[in-house]
């Protein structure tokens, strides 16, 4: 797609309807494929596109370069542990909410990837946004990434904070560049002495979206952050615990107290979320991955600086539960099962039509991710392979 986008010039391409139960219209400029009823691509989002992939793989290659036995991610590098879970749809589901993946008492087997987003892993101690990506096994039906259309997994990919960092892959892919190039992304909030060219929000959203300190990822309230489609509509999701954890935060926290906190909760006890969905409303944006849409929930989920970084009067639209999550006792914290933890991909784009990735945000992660992933997987000497049942995970010791 990454080598797609750079050749093909803007033209156009409607198919209708994509499945049973989705129905919209797909179109397709300068190689970038998007609905046209809710979608609409920049001039500037090939050129992003493009940037962000040569800057994420050259920094491959320079971590390689430094002699690192394994080269991580680009970002979430650092993972807490990969766990098998349940994914059950609830047996009442309203008929709003089903597709052919959310089918009432559906019952998936699933693995779920808890991660830290800081580009260079660091101390848990520290503030950082946390990823909880859930992989779901023996989902049928035509993926919508290129060459695995076959696969037969769907990921749900989320983070702990509502929003993004960026408002689209123009604008994200200039944080990357700073990041990489500069070490530090100051000169993309403040690229000169002119006021009016400083990134303000942007540093507030960042504030936030790295200024928090959890006591257990079992806590933690993840959000999809930018939209998808759900059938014809905009929706986006997230995962609420329900777990009965209690943990504190130590007064001093070692590098991967989260890991050994999960570690040790899942040694004699089950963990819980429950996984919602959140309705589109008119006034919430579509196109802008910093766009807030109000869910009613409090502080310290949604802190006020949302209405300084995503302002506008704008109607409320609670997250409904459309499944839960369970994660069974375990033991997931072994050499082998982190190796395989980090050889595993998470994608929005592991998907089936229904469930579309929407926004400039997604668009740029369809091709990026694949392209990073397969660098990575080949630096590596592994194979990016996606699973189809929880046996060779279970089995490793």
């Amino acid at each position: 797609m990454f080598l797609k986008t750079l050749a093909l010039a803007s033209c156009s391409i409607s198919v209708l309807p994509l499945s049973a139960f989705a129905d919209v219209t797909i179109e397709e400029k300068a190689g970038i494929e998007y609905v046209k009823e809710w979608e609409n691509v920049s001039d500037s989002e090939v050129s992003a596109i493009s940037g962000m992939t040569k800057d994420l793989v050259g920094k491959i290659d320079a971590d390689a370069a430094k002699g690192s036995k394994r080269v991580l991610r680009d970002a979430h590098p650092k993972a807490h542990g990969c766990v098998v879970a349940k994914f059950t749809v609830d047996a009442a589901l309203a008929a709003n909410y089903q597709t052919s993946v959310l089918q009432p008492g559906k019952s998936y087997d699933a693995i779920i990837r808890f991660s830290s987003a800081a580009a260079t892993p660091q101390s848990d101690a520290v503030g950082d946004a946390r990823g909880m990506a859930v992989k779901l096994l023996g989902v049928p039906g035509k993926k919508l990434l290129e060459g695995q259309e076959s696969e037969l997994t769907q990921d749900f990919v989320m983070i702990n904070f509502p929003i993004f960092v960026g408002h689209d892959a123009a604008d994200f892919s200039q944080l990357v560049s700073s990041l990489i190039h500069d070490g530090a992304p100051i000169k993309y909030f403040f690229p000169s002495l002119n006021p009016m060219t400083w990134r303000v929000k942007q540093a507030l959203n960042l504030l936030d979206f790295n200024g928090k300190k959890d006591a257990s990822l079992l806590q933690q309230r993840f959000f999809s952050l930018v939209p998808y489609l759900l059938n014809d509509q905009p929706t986006k999701f997230g995962a609420e615990p329900c777990s009965n954890n209690t943990a504190l935060r130590p007064d001093k926290p070692d590098e991967n107290f989260l890991r050994k906190e999960l570690a040790g909760f899942l040694q004699s006890k089950s963990g819980c979320f429950n996984f919602v969905v959140q309705d589109y409303k008119p006034g919430f944006e579509i196109e802008d991955g910093m766009g807030w849409w109000p869910a009613g929930l409090d502080a310290a989920v949604e802190p006020p600086s949302l209405r300084i970084v995503s302002p506008g009067n704008k109607p409320v639209s609670k997250f409904n539960r459309v499944a839960q999550i369970t994660i069974p006792p375990q033991s997931f914290d072994t050499d082998a099962k982190n190796i395989y933890c980090d050889n595993l991909s998470f994608q929005p784009w592991h998907a089936v039509p229904e469930h579309r990735p929407l926004g400039s945000i997604n668009r740029a992660r369809r091709s990026i991710y694949l392209a990073i992933s397969k660098h990575r997987h080949s630096v590596n000497g592994a194979d990016a392979v996606e699973p189809t049942s929880l046996r060779e995970f279970q089995e490793l010791k």
